[in-house]
C-alpha cells in the first residue's frame, strides 16, 4: 500500500497528522476491499477526523491521489 504523505501545517502536531493518515488509510483500504469500515463505536472520533481532513487541503489531495492509485 502506498504511504500517504501529509505536508506539515504549522499548527498541526505529528500525532494528529499520524491519526489523520491512519484514518485516511483505513478509509482507502475499506474502499479498495469494499467492506464496511468498522468505526461505529468511534463515531465521535470519526466526525472529528472527517472535519480535520476537510480542513486540511493536503489531506484531501492525499485521498484523491491514493484513490487514483
Amino acid at each position: 500500500m502506498s504511504r500517504i504523505v501529509l505536508k506539515s501545517a504549522s499548527r498541526r502536531t505529528v500525532a494528529s497528522r499520524s491519526r489523520i493518515r491512519s484514518a485516511v488509510s483505513t478509509i482507502i483500504s475499506s474502499l479498495a476491499s469494499e467492506e464496511p469500515v468498522r468505526y461505529k463505536k468511534k463515531a465521535a472520533k470519526k466526525t472529528a477526523v472527517k472535519k480535520s481532513i476537510a480542513k486540511n487541503a493536503s489531506g484531501r489531495l492525499a485521498v484523491k491521489k491514493a484513490i487514483k492509485k
